[in-house]
């Protein structure tokens, strides 16, 4: 496929240096889904209101063939849109003070109806192929281990038996609440429950995977329903709900991964994403699969590549594939970019889109035959594409004035090799020919990557005078399940060496980068592995960390995915090796540690509590090491993600860049 869009090149002159306050003007396409008669496409952008000092989202509609957007709503935070067959109205959750509603946009008048309010944990609206009811999860009376309300607050009870019900660490604070399946009538509002028990159903914690069947007979929902489900980790089940009789029936292995159903539009087959399971040991892909609902056997359709079909984030979709009539469409993630690939039926791949970039959120038209897709660069913030015809262009690019005042610097990407594994990362360095201080810095996860995608911080770290390191080590997505399961059992080892590889060919490579003026952050998994490398290394000026656990053996009782981490990343539990959890959990090296130390956390966040870094405190505090903590109320995991816009508060977000920078600037003695 030719490429309309190219990168765009470094800045002109007369633009200047990015600066800790140009955050506050970026916008963020988080989602966009594009109308059944392929005119208009719903974009929800993030930005911050500094004013009101929150992250806010507003939905516009952008004409896909003239370019001209409307935004609508605005009483809350916009998010999660859907539309009804006809393309006439739109459907999404708007968090309002008064708590979240559903929201149905007629796109003939511009009037909106609050169809539901009251509900606790909406998400995920589903118009029936009639438009007139719309399917949606929402918290209903059948709780796991939620008291009954009192005049003062009891608390909530924790299960450590399984995983909460969703991401509760990066989204909210614990419930304890189970989401259930609901349905209103978008005529009179009246509403119904229609799944009931101890269960959360449709997943709402990857964003909600629940769809119509094309008849409007019944509705499919991912969720574990099973006797054994509180021994279940990251377990997905497809389940198929008959409306009428309210039979619920599985559809895929109760032990295996099933996510993001698609119906064919006879309603014969369903694409998803899925797999049985490889072992607790063992980090997998999903794979895309059909299954006929006729007679109930599947089949795969993805085996012809060993990479993720997902984002560059996790490496996992974001939604549903594509029906066209070539094949499936999905999301493709490999060696730092995600692209758009089908897959035909007999297992062919045909590349849709081309190049370096991140490609998501992709969505169609009724009959497949154009698509919407957010797209991003190493050099340019997302921008929703039009892909049609074997082109693709730009329709609405929110940031275009942003850029247009700001120097933006492409980074050189480069690969070298350890042993017999081959590692891939950036550089991102001012355009100055003296010795540079140099920033390493590491991505979460592990199961994520760094890729062509545009990071704020390494712009800023590059507009103060920092030549920036970033890469994927053995753990990361977009590339081998061997390479990916590299860092299972083994964190804080060969992955750390891969780091380490990764810096010093960097410096063989530019005699510019100061390898006597090095620092090193990450967030997160990354976080760690900042606490991992001071405590085998002296070479680090300074260390700069954010929300990285410190001690693994708390983090398994107290993270909201301890359960998790233990079986399949660590491998056993603390009595089973515990030399181990004492080698590898940093904090244990304070007394080695030399290197001055900044840490921030969330002190809402469930996936690292900020006691991780009240333990590394106290423990360098001893030790006599220079070393700092900040604790953010009322945030949680996601209080300054690198990628994207985060979700802490404008004030917070704020805060972190200034407090980071102002480290690197103490210890590295930055020149600019």
């Amino acid at each position: 496929m030719s490429q309309a869009i190219a990168n765009r090149t470094p800045a002109a002159a007369g633009r200047r240096p990015v600066d800790v306050e140009d955050l506050m003007g970026l916008r963020f396409i988080d989602e966009a889904r594009l109308s059944p008669d392929g005119g208009c496409a719903a974009a929800v952008v993030q930005a911050f209101d500094v004013t009101a000092n929150k992250v806010v989202s507003r939905i516009h509609l952008v004409d896909v063939t003239g370019g001209t957007s409307t935004p609508i709503g605005g009483e809350g935070s916009d998010a999660q849109v859907a539309w009804s067959k006809d393309s006439r109205r739109l459907a999404f959750i708007s968090q309002r003070p008064s708590g979240p509603v559903l929201v149905a946009h007629d796109r003939s008048d511009g009037t909106e109806a609050v169809l539901i309010s009251g509900l606790r944990g909406l998400a995920a609206p589903r118009w029936s192929p009639d438009g007139t009811r719309i399917a949606f999860l929402a918290y209903g009376p059948d709780t796991f281990g939620t008291p009954e309300p009192e005049k003062l607050d009891p608390g909530y009870r924790v299960d450590r038996r399984r995983e909460p019900p969703e991401m509760q660490g990066l989204f909210e604070t614990a419930t304890g609440w189970a989401r259930k399946v609901w349905l209103v009538d978008a005529r009179d509002g009246m509403r119904k429950q229609l799944t009931e028990g101890a269960f959360d159903d449709g997943d709402a914690g990857t964003g909600g995977d629940l769809e119509w069947s094309p008849d409007g007979s019944a509705l499919v929902f991912a969720g574990d329903r099973s006797s054994s489900w509180r021994e279940h980790d990251r377990t997905s089940v497809l389940y198929r709900l008959d409306l009428a009789t309210g039979k619920i029936e599985p559809l895929t292995s109760e032990r295996g991964r099933a996510m993001r159903p698609s119906f064919s539009r006879d309603g014969r087959e369903i694409a998803y994403y899925g797999g049985e399971p490889t072992g607790d040991l063992e980090l997998s892909y999903l794979g895309l699969q059909l299954l006929d609902l006729r007679t109930r056997t599947t089949k795969g359709v993805s085996a012809a590549t060993d990479r993720a079909l997902g984002t560059a984030h996790n490496g996992e979709p974001d939604l549903p594939a594509i029906w066209t009539e070539a094949g499936l469409v999905t999301t493709f993630c490999h060696e730092g970019t995600v692209n758009l690939m089908s897959f035909g039926r007999d297992g062919s791949l045909t590349p849709v889109t081309r190049g370096a970039h991140v490609v998501q959120h992709a969505s169609a038209d009724a009959y497949g035959r154009r698509v919407i897709a957010v797209r991003s660069t190493s050099t340019s913030p997302s921008e929703l594409v039009v892909i049609e015809k074997g082109e693709l262009r730009a329709v609405f690019a929110p940031n275009s004035d942003w850029i247009s005042r700001i120097t933006i610097l492409k980074p050189l990407m480069r690969w070298t090799r350890r042993g017999d594994v081959d590692l891939q990362y950036w550089v991102l360095a001012p355009e100055k020919s003296d010795r540079l201080p140099v920033v390493l810095d590491i991505h979460g996860g592990p199961d994520s990557q760094y890729s062509e995608t545009f990071y704020f911080d390494h712009m800023l770290w590059a507009a103060r005078g920092y030549a920036v390191v970033y890469g994927n080590p053995r753990g990361s997505t977009g590339y081998s399940p061997k390479f990916l399961n590299g860092v299972v059992r083994d964190w804080g080892g060969e992955d750390a060496k891969d780091v380490l590889a990764i810096l010093d060919d960097a410096l063989a490579q530019d005699p510019r980068l100061d390898g006597e003026r090095v620092a090193v952050t990450g967030y997160s998994y990354g976080g760690y592995m900042t606490h991992r490398l001071i405590g085998i290394t002296d070479r680090f000026k300074a260390a700069a960390s954010g929300c990285g656990p410190t001690d693994l053996i708390s983090k398994l009782g107290t993270s909201d995915l301890g359960r998790w981490f233990e079986r399949v990343h660590y491998g056993a539990s603390p009595n089973e090796k515990l030399d181990w959890y004492l080698d590898r959990s940093p904090v244990f090296a304070a007394a080695r540690i030399k290197t001055p130390l900044l840490m921030y956390y969330g002190e809402a966040d469930q996936r690292v509590p900020p006691s991780q870094g009240d333990e590394m405190l106290y423990a360098l505090s001893r030790a006599g090491t220079e070393v700092e903590l900040i604790r953010f109320p009322g945030e949680n995991h996601g209080v300054a993600r690198p990628i994207g816009i985060g979700n802490g508060t404008p004030a917070h977000q704020r805060a972190v860049r200034e407090a980071v920078v102002g480290w690197f600037d103490r210890h590295l003695g930055r020149s600019s």
